[in-house]
């Protein structure tokens, strides 16, 4: 099997942009448009600073284009009114409109701007809380209810990690500014398209902190070298989530190599040997594991092999 060559596929990051209904527009016009983005933004910020302590810091970082939800009675409504424009005499037609009004009255029903909202929260020294939220607005702009895409909780020094990933700042080193920047946002785009694709809040909120541990190493070294940062990861993964494994100390790892469909070629993944010290069962010993690791770089399986250990680690001729 070859040895790794880097490489990202440039891809284009899904949005989560909507186009605002015209019911809610004066004659269509972007300044209308504007101003009914820019009122609900101030709506949601009041309503998240309304709840916080003198103690708290909230920061926002982007907001989604709106999105506006019409009950469907509401839109019969409305066609009935434009038809009634037309033929103001006309009985029947009144009688439905009457009644369809009624209708939309005791039911209460009215339309719902929907934007995403993306912020963070400090309440302490120590950590930033990033939420991004979902929030439904009636047409008088008050906040409805909310639901959650991400809730994270990140170490304080993750900030400045935080804002690259975010606004997209130039992160790779390279021959001329603008190869490091298509670097970058390369990178970005094909992690964000990820994220983008993940339904739960426990899914995107796990694969946010796994990107941004990869950022935090891009930004150190410059460079994604994708031994180096598959070995990082790995390493933190065994200190921080193998609570069963202590005294660890890593050894030695063999070349990275590439899993792929048999029928297809596609890329599946990625797995290296990894030989270490630790104990396990109250028992300090030497193991060599094979790592599987997904396309986006997350640590998959972890499967123990078996003596001799040479044989893993040395890189095949």
């Amino acid at each position: 099997m070859a040895r790794i060559v880097i490489f990202f596929i440039s891809s284009i990051i899904l949005s989560s942009c909507f186009v605002a209904d015209e019911i809610f527009l004066e004659k269509e016009s972007t300044s209308a448009s504007d101003n009914l983005q820019l009122k609900s933004e101030n709506a949601v910020r009041a309503y998240i600073q309304a709840d916080l302590t003198k103690e708290s810091n909230y920061l926002a970082y982007g907001f989604s284009d709106i999105k506006i939800i019409k009950p469907l009675a509401i839109a019969e409504l409305e066609d009935l009114e434009n038809q009634l424009k037309s033929s103001p005499h006309d009985t029947i037609l009144k009688t439905q409109y009457l009644e369809k009004k009624a209708y939309v009255r005791k039911m209460e029903l009215e339309r719902v701007i929907e934007l995403d909202h993306f912020f963070t929260i400090e309440k302490d020294s120590n950590s930033i809380q990033i939420l991004e939220l979902t929030y439904f607005l009636n047409d008088t702009f008050g906040v409805r209810s909310f639901e959650p895409e991400i809730l994270l909780s990140i170490p304080k020094d993750y900030k400045t990690v935080l804002d690259y990933y975010f606004n997209e700042y130039t992160i790779f080193m390279a021959r001329s500014y603008s190869e490091g920047r298509k670097l970058s946002l390369n990178f970005y785009h094909f992690f964000k398209e990820r994220l983008e694709q993940l339904e739960t809040v426990q899914a995107k909120s796990k694969f946010l902190r796994h990107v941004l541990d990869i950022c935090r190493i891009v930004k150190i070294t410059g460079e994604f070298n994708q031994n180096f940062v598959l070995q990082t990861l790995l390493k933190n993964f065994i200190l921080t989530e193998r609570e069963d494994i202590t005294n660890y100390e890593a050894l030695e790892f063999s070349d990275l190599y590439e899993t792929r469909n048999n029928d297809n070629n596609e890329l599946l993944g990625y797995y290296f040997f990894h030989k270490f010290i630790g104990t396990y069962n109250t028992k300090l010993d030497t193991n060599v594991v094979l790592v599987e690791f997904s396309t986006y770089y997350e640590v998959d399986q972890i499967f123990q092999m078996d003596q001799p250990f040479e044989n893993y680690i040395k890189p095949k001729q």
